[in-house]
């Protein structure tokens, strides 16, 4: 017989609340509010068993894909981040010459670099928006500074101030998307 924290292995005993409620994780109140007469069940595991082997697992062995298009749609936040810092490097050398700054290392640093500020205030921000508006709606709102962002920069980058904002706005809304994302799937992931 082994012995854990001073407890013997053929000692323990473990109880467990189970409630026959047909309602699948709706809400908090469906958990613990559930009027389903709860029942005990105790384990004893051998001395050949651990305690989490006698857990029945319910989990389901095949999911019903209802999820897949959310999550392959939110994921597209976390690729826009390396789209992004990506796609300026190759294209920088020849938007140095269109806007008369290949010469002026700064102003390439500050065009690069402002998506990287915007980023950050954005990530700043995107719990607090999360809070406020909900996760999808969040994601609505965040498609406002990346369309605007990207236009300014790709479009109408005629001077460096407009390829400065734009890349900024664009940050912003790369921030916000890579903030949301994670909680959006882990919430998602239950439906």
């Amino acid at each position: 017989m082994t012995s854990c924290c001073g407890l013997r292995s053929d000692s323990v005993i473990m109880e467990t609340e189970l409630s026959s409620s047909t309602s699948r994780g709706r809400g908090f109140s469906t958990i613990f509010g559930s009027k389903a007469k709860p029942r005990s069940l105790r384990f004893q595991p051998s001395d050949e068993e651990d305690i989490e082997d006698l857990i029945p697992n319910n989990a389901p062995g095949k999911t019903s894909g209802t999820v897949f298009p959310y999550v392959g749609v939110a994921c597209f936040g976390s690729f826009l981040f390396g789209y992004h810092l990506g796609v300026v490097n190759g294209a920088l050398e020849y938007l140095a010459k269109d806007l008369g700054i290949a010469q002026n290392t700064v102003l390439q640093g500050w065009i690069v670099s402002m998506l990287l500020a915007g980023a950050t205030v954005g990530s700043f921000t995107g719990g607090a928006l999360a809070d406020k508006f909900g996760r999808t709606r969040t994601f609505q709102l965040d498609a406002i500074p990346l369309a605007i962002g990207g236009f300014l920069w790709s479009v109408k980058s005629q001077s460096v101030q407009t390829m400065i904002i734009g890349r900024f706005l664009a940050g912003i809304g790369i921030g916000v998307a890579s903030a949301i994302v994670p909680l959006y799937i882990s919430e998602v992931e239950c439906l």
